[in-house]
């Protein structure tokens, strides 16, 4: 009987000592086997009001939320589901960077996607917004206030900058200039609602008809203009 059980618990012990051996490897892969860590992406546009035919700059900065080494790999920037490119991220940082022409007068929303790599595991950007501007023609009149002044007296040149197509009132300054080929530059004034004033004084000019002009510089919206002439009398 006693060889009996002996034999039983010898058989038993080389039976388990193959699994014994295998949950040891197990255990030992699983202690050397690690869990990709979570990242984070910000994304960050410049500029975010760009006229059609310009380029806008998307910037993707992924960071591990606890700490570690650098990621690598790659970002995808989309509008909506429509993919605008990929870009490597080096030091953190995938940079892309889109020719605007393409794209109608809105505004969009981005977002950047990564793809994660050995530390760490794919995440996606809060969206990001940009406006593409299409720019229109100005138009600038002047007017001179009063037109005919004896010599000394202060005359007040006003310049009305309008939109050709309607739209928001223009921005942006007007330089004022005079003589037969505008070669005489006055002053420059900001554009308030629709108007740029300038007072110029006449002390120390001779009789005659000065032809005075406007010149718009355009802003974002609308593109520069130049007004027709608008005389002034020195009696």
């Amino acid at each position: 009987m006693r060889r009996t059980i002996l034999a039983l618990s010898l058989f038993g012990a080389l039976a388990a000592a193959p699994w014994a051996q295998a949950q040891t490897a197990t255990q030992s892969a699983a202690v050397g086997f690690s869990v990709a860590s979570n990242s984070e992406v910000s994304l960050a546009i410049s500029p975010t009001t760009v006229d059609a035919g310009k380029v806008v700059t998307f910037k993707a900065d992924v960071q591990p939320t606890q700490g570690g080494p650098s990621a690598t790999g790659y970002v995808t920037f989309y509008y909506g589901a429509l993919e605008l490119g990929k870009a490597e991220v080096k030091n953190t940082v995938a940079t892309l960077k889109l020719n605007s022409g393409s794209l109608p007068q809105a505004t969009y929303a981005i977002t950047a996607k990564y793809s994660g790599d050995t530390f760490y595991q794919p995440s996606v950007s809060q969206p990001n917004y940009f406006s593409v501007v299409t720019s229109t023609n100005s138009q600038t009149s002047l007017a001179s206030s009063p037109s005919s002044v004896q010599p000394g007296t202060p005359v007040v040149l006003k310049a009305d900058v309008q939109p050709l197509q309607g739209g928001p009132n223009a921005t942006g300054y007007v330089l004022f200039f005079a003589g037969e080929n505008g070669q005489v530059y006055l002053g420059f004034a900001p554009v308030q609602g629709t108007v740029a004033q300038l007072t110029i004084p006449t002390a120390n000019i001779k009789a005659g008809s000065y032809p005075t002009y406007a010149i718009y510089l355009g802003d974002k919206k609308y593109l520069p203009s130049i007004s027709e002439p608008s005389y002034v009398y020195i009696q």
